[in-house]
């Protein structure tokens, strides 16, 4: 697969663990962006999504979701 995973985190997010951890037993490379580390990128993320929630997963450009819709999307 080529392009770009970026997962939208926070620190001890139940559901960002599992994301990580799916994304990485399908071998799949991400970058983690947390925001607990980065709080001025949440902004970025509520205006991209429409969401306040995390994680927010995005391939390339394209908005997967969150731990839901990733693991509707792999299954």
């Amino acid at each position: 697969m080529k392009g770009r995973v970026v997962v939208f985190s926070i620190t001890g997010c139940p559901f960002c663990i599992r994301a990580k951890t799916k994304l990485g037993e399908l071998g799949i490379n991400y970058i983690e962006i947390n925001l607990d580390q980065y709080p001025q990128r949440r902004a970025e993320v509520q205006q991209r999504t429409g969401r306040r929630t995390v994680p927010q997963i995005f391939f390339n450009a394209t908005h997967i979701g969150g731990f839901d819709e990733l693991e509707k999307l792999v299954s």
